[in-house]
């Protein structure tokens, strides 16, 4: 029976854009007490969800009492480009391009299982999993033989790479566990641990949140520390860079996109984003889990970055938008962008400033605007 719900499995899952099945060999992750232990150490920063569901992660019984198995399988991002590079481009990480992951992993999920109570003639329960369940899905793929976790904390697989999602499908009877264990494939090389900008990979595999830019650009909701807007660059959303220099994505078979599509998104467009056309843009989309302040926030510092004069305008008019987040990062631009020019706009919207919060951070781009 294990064997032909395998083939199944596999079948159905290529049709469907996933690779595998890989199956772990029991349903206890081997790193809990270090997850808990990164997260008794702050290094999440403010994902308090990690932590509010941290003893459902002892099992995956806890969430499917009646699991049995777990399979595991990747799914490649989707490379879909989003718009055109130009000069006033902000970069995007591959893994938000096209559909929303999670939507295409359930679905694909969704229909291996429907497909698997079709070829049994028989319900199955199936219990789906995909990133959001507080289930350690590094930890189950490294042990089902999907590959093995790399320093810069990603699964990385010898054909894939580590540009590829995790999704999971808990079953209520035994299969046989993925035999083949991928070994460390990292060595003594650390590019990525050297090239993270901001040194948030404080050791091999152990990641500091707090100052990573794709924690700081999608799961922060607040504001962009001073010291770190300089570097995040032209990044609008997330980061790739620990991705784009390992050798294992450099070399990998299997790829998701072409060099040729571009990764950008022109922060002129962004920046004038109201929240209907947030919605209407972003719909099924990464994008709309972040929503439209943190985007135009984390634009907002490209645009500085960038001293993009055509974003002036949008600037200005972000001093008076409702969010207080929005005002503080478009003074912090417009005091890049247009230095003394903008010290006058600036000085007005920090009079009329009722944050604490904003006004603080406004009253440092100001002096910021006059000294340029």
């Amino acid at each position: 029976m294990g064997v032909d719900i395998l083939t199944i499995l596999r079948r159905h899952g290529r049709v469907h854009g996933l690779i595998g099945p890989f199956v772990a060999p029991k349903l206890t992750p081997d790193t809990w007490e270090p997850f808990c232990e990164w997260l008794d150490a702050g290094l999440a920063g403010d994902m308090v969800y990690l932590n509010r569901r941290r003893n459902e992660r002892r099992d995956v019984r806890c969430l499917n009492p009646r699991a049995r198995s777990l399979v595991v399988y990747a799914l490649p991002y989707s490379g879909a480009p989003p718009g055109t590079e130009t000069v006033h481009s902000g970069l995007l990480s591959a893994h938000a391009t096209g559909e929303d992951y999670h939507h295409r992993c359930r679905n694909a999920l969704e229909k291996v299982v429907e497909a698997l109570r079709t070829e049994l003639r028989t319900h199955v329960e199936g219990w789906i999993h995909v990133d959001t369940a507080p289930i350690l899905e590094r930890d189950f793929a490294r042990q089902a033989g999907l590959g093995w976790v790399g320093k810069n904390t990603l699964l990385i697989n010898p054909d894939l790479g580590s540009r590829f999602h995790i999704c999971e499908i808990a079953l209520p009877f035994d299969l046989p566990a993925t035999p083949v264990v991928v070994p460390d494939g990292c060595g003594a090389c650390t590019r990525c641990l050297d090239s993270c900008p901001t040194g948030a990979l404080v050791a091999p595999r152990v990641l500091d949140a707090r100052r990573c830019f794709s924690y700081l650009t999608i799961e922060y909701k607040g504001s962009i520390p001073r010291e770190l807007r300089p570097v995040l660059g032209t990044r609008i959303f997330g980061c790739d860079t620990c991705q784009d220099v390992c050798p294992w994505n450099q070399k990998a078979t299997v790829r998701s996109f072409s060099d040729a599509e571009t990764l950008a998104m022109d922060a002129v467009d962004i920046l004038d984003l109201d929240q209907g056309g947030f919605r209407t843009r972003f719909r099924n989309t990464p994008f709309e889990r972040t929503g439209r302040t943190r985007l135009i926030r984390n634009t907002a510092v490209v645009a500085g970055n960038l001293k993009t004069q055509k974003a002036t305008d949008s600037l200005l008019r972000l001093l008076k938008d409702t969010e207080p987040l929005l005002r503080e990062h478009a003074a912090w631009a417009l005091a890049r962008v247009r230095g003394r020019e903008a010290a006058e706009s600036i000085r007005v919207a920090y009079e009329k400033e009722t944050d604490a919060r904003t006004r603080s951070d406004m009253a440092l781009s100001l002096r910021d605007a006059r000294e340029t």
